[in-house]
């Protein structure tokens, strides 16, 4: 984990992963002043690696920081947890699980943002993987775990991580001014060396973040081009870039070649539940009611699917909801008419 100033959550933290892990390897940021060096010192399993670097440096970004504590690792698994979040499940089957596990696998986990959260949220993240296998962080934020070996596969694990970290507003507002430092560090940087797929996916997120919808269409239509010249493999890698895409041409209202991009994602990276989704609301706010009730059908289907089926999303549970009371509206609506 990487952590600083964490004290509000940190021991929760540690309680919950001690008898799963053999070793708890902190990459701690050296400003630290609440007191949550003393809670990881006190805990016998952590070790501790300072991060010496400024938030403020041009040499500090949170992947970096990530792979500098993936570096301590010297056990066959790694399980990445950030200090304020909790596993919710039996530790010790969850131990069981992992050392049981093929080792050619990165599993993906659920991550609820659900207790104190201003906006509850359900996602699927890659925490899970072998040690020194290739495994890899990427993004300056909203880091993605990338992998150079060719033998690792994606999974899903039913394991449940609760994110704790939101319900402050001053927490919310310092990261917003964070989130903003690193855009405009960012757009800095891509002016002078160009930007990849994975940046253009974080300077779309991070604009939408902090509520300047136009200048992340600015970073879509940069983006779009280079996606289409990117090989298959690459565009499948950051496919969340055409759906973040998407959602940003939604809050602007821009209707059109919402479909051509949802099409494109579909035929690049299949059916998952974000571009059903997204289907569901594109067509629902064109007034195409059948094809909005079939795909808010599929949406609720993909997020029942088998856990052994490996399906990334990124979602809310007041979309679940919604989509839910959508399609049983119109479901009403549609047999009222067939009926007719």
């Amino acid at each position: 984990m990487i952590v600083e100033n964490e004290v509000e959550f940190i021991q929760k933290c540690l309680d919950s992963i001690y008898e799963t892990v053999d070793e708890v390897c902190v990459y701690l940021d050296c400003h630290s002043s609440d007191g949550t060096r003393e809670v990881l010192e006190a805990c016998d399993k952590v070790r501790i690696k300072e991060n010496v670097y400024s938030r403020e440096s041009e040499e500090f970004n949170f992947s970096k920081a990530r792979n500098e504590s993936l570096k301590m690792a010297k056990y066959s698994w790694s399980f990445y947890i950030d200090g304020d979040e909790v596993l919710k499940n039996d530790p010790k089957e969850v131990r069981k699980v992992i050392l049981n596990a093929p080792e050619n696998v990165v599993w993906l986990i659920v991550v609820k943002q659900t207790v104190n959260s201003v906006v509850p949220a359900e996602l699927t993240q890659h925490r899970i993987f072998p040690t020194r296998k290739g495994v890899f962080y990427e993004g300056a934020v909203h880091n993605q775990i990338r992998w150079s070996n060719k033998e690792l596969v994606e999974g899903n694990l039913d394991i449940v991580i609760d994110h704790l970290g939101y319900g402050s507003n001053a927490k919310h507002e310092r990261r917003m001014e964070r989130t903003k430092k690193i855009l405009a560090d960012e757009t800095k940087r891509i002016e002078e060396e160009g930007a990849s797929l994975v940046d253009y996916y974080n300077l779309v997120k991070m604009s939408m973040a902090i509520g300047d919808d136009l200048k992340a269409f600015e970073f879509v239509t940069d983006g779009l081009p280079v996606f289409m010249k990117a090989d298959e493999k690459e565009q499948y890698s950051v496919h969340r870039f055409l759906l973040t895409s998407v959602r940003c041409m939604m809050r602007l209202g821009m209707w059109d070649g919402i479909r051509e991009l949802l099409e494109l994602h579909m035929k690049i990276a299949g059916e998952l539940v974000d571009s059903s989704f997204l289907l569901f609301t594109y067509h629902y706010r064109r007034g195409e009611m059948v094809s909005a009730f079939l795909y808010g059908l599929k949406y609720l289907e993909l997020l029942e699917i088998e856990q052994s089926k490996p399906v990334r999303f990124e979602t809310t549970l007041l979309y679940k909801t919604l989509v839910k009371e959508k399609v049983n509206m119109l479901q009403i609506y549609l047999g009222e008419r067939l009926t007719i």
